[in-house]
C-alpha cells in the first residue's frame, strides 16, 4: 500500500505537465504470456502562489495508472485522449467510428500502423467502458509500452460514509482492472500480426 509508481514512468506516458506527484497502492505482477505490468493510484497536482505568499494546489489528474510490458516494439506513438482542446492537432487521425470520435481524439504519425492497431473491437471496448462507468480511459503506446489512465479518484482506501464493501463499487473497481487486462490482449494479439 505504501509503494508506488515513479513520477519518472508517469511522465513516460506523455500525459500531462504538473508541479506535485504522488503515487500509492501499488498492484505488480506478470502477465499471461509472460507480460510485467505495474498499476498503481496516481495523483498530480498545479501549484501556484499568490502575491501574499499563499500556496494552493489543484488536482489536474487523480486515479489508476498502469504500465504494461510488450514483448515488441512499436515504430510509432500512439496516444488516445478524452475528447479536448489539445497542441496535437497535426497529428490526429481520423478514426472509422464517429462514436468513438465523439468521446476520443487519436494522435499518431503514422496512419497505418494507428489503424491496424486500434481496431472497431479495441474502439467499442472504451465506448462500452465509458457509457458504463463515465470514465474515458486514456491511453499511451510508446516503444514497447502501454501507459493507461483512469480518472476514478481515490480507489483503494475504505469509504467512510459508503460501505467499504458495495457491490457497485466494487464492480467498478473490478471493471476498470478487468478493462486494462482485456485491453491489453487485444492490443498484443494486433501488434504480433502487425508489420510494425
Amino acid at each position: 500500500p505504501e509503494r508506488g509508481i515513479s513520477a519518472e514512468t508517469y511522465q513516460e506516458g506523455q500525459f500531462e505537465s504538473y508541479d506535485r506527484y504522488h503515487s500509492e497502492d501499488l498492484i505488480h505482477g506478470t502477465l499471461e504470456g509472460g507480460y510485467k505490468i505495474n498499476m498503481a493510484e496516481v495523483h498530480t497536482e498545479d501549484e501556484s502562489t499568490d502575491q501574499d505568499g499563499h500556496t494552493t494546489y489543484v488536482t489536474i489528474f487523480y486515479g489508476l495508472f498502469a504500465e504494461v510490458e510488450f514483448d515488441k516494439y512499436i515504430s510509432t506513438n500512439i496516444k488516445i485522449r478524452k475528447n479536448a482542446w489539445s497542441i496535437f492537432k497535426k497529428n490526429k487521425i481520423e478514426m472509422d467510428s464517429g462514436e468513438f470520435e465523439k468521446i476520443y481524439n487519436v494522435y499518431s504519425d503514422d496512419k497505418i500502423v494507428t489503424m491496424q492497431l486500434l481496431t472497431s473491437d479495441i474502439m467499442q471496448m472504451f465506448i462500452d467502458f465509458k457509457e458504463r462507468y463515465k470514465i474515458a480511459p486514456e491511453i499511451t503506446l510508446y516503444n514497447n509500452k502501454m501507459y493507461i489512465r483512469f480518472r476514478t479518484g481515490d480507489m483503494f482506501e475504505a469509504k467512510i460514509i459508503k460501505k467499504a464493501l458495495d457491490y457497485e463499487t466494487l464492480k467498478k473497481y473490478y471493471d476498470t482492472i478487468n478493462f486494462t487486462l482485456g485491453i491489453t490482449e487485444k492490443f498484443l494479439k494486433n501488434i504480433k500480426e502487425t508489420e510494425i
